[in-house]
């Protein structure tokens, strides 16, 4: 039995106080955007993928640091490396229909991709793909290829879109320049 004087459960700190008190334990580092390198200004994703060397299971690659956000590559740069991978790992595969991705941990620097069979049949391919840098598991994701199917349904009856895309030379993305978002103008 509890006396008067005993509390129940423990007494938290208010949420607030307790996400701060995560963010310091991260450091300074991990919240602060760095200077972006010139070099790696605009390396295009492209450029990125040529640079990487095959393995038995996959790639080995480098995130240049203008395209990190933070401590760890912005998630699409590692979605395009893993489904890149994914496109590797099977031949004649159908369209891409579904993606499930997860960031697990942050990715920087040097990475090693792999990408997986789960299953294939006549009408659908799963492929999983890692992405494994220095600090670990970083990235895994789940594509579904699937070849079309007749179905009697249409669920595409949207009007055409009339706007005209944006001039090539016109500058679409803002932020400051030492964020990834200027590797998209």
């Amino acid at each position: 039995q509890r006396t008067a004087g005993q509390n129940a459960a423990p007494v938290r700190a208010p949420h607030r106080q307790r996400i701060a008190a995560q963010r310091d334990r991260q450091g300074i580092e991990a919240r602060i955007a760095r200077p972006v390198d010139e070099r790696d200004r605009t390396t295009p994703i492209a450029d990125i993928l040529a640079a990487a060397k095959p393995t038995e299971t996959g790639f080995t690659a480098t995130i240049p640091p203008g395209w990190l956000q933070g401590r760890t590559a912005y998630g699409g740069l590692s979605s395009a490396i893993a489904l890149h991978a994914a496109q590797h790992c099977e031949p004649d595969l159908p369209p891409l229909r579904s993606a499930q991705v997860s960031f697990i941990g942050p990715l920087a620097g040097d990475i090693t991709v792999t990408a997986t069979k789960l299953r294939r049949g006549r009408n659908a391919a799963f492929i999983q793909s890692d992405i494994v840098s220095e600090a670990g598991l970083g990235f895994r994701a789940t594509f579904v290829f699937m070849a079309d199917q007749v179905s009697k349904l249409d669920f595409d009856q949207r009007p055409p879109v009339t706007r005209a895309p944006p001039a090539p030379d016109a500058k679409v993305f803002t932020g400051p320049e030492e964020f990834f978002i200027h590797n998209f103008n």
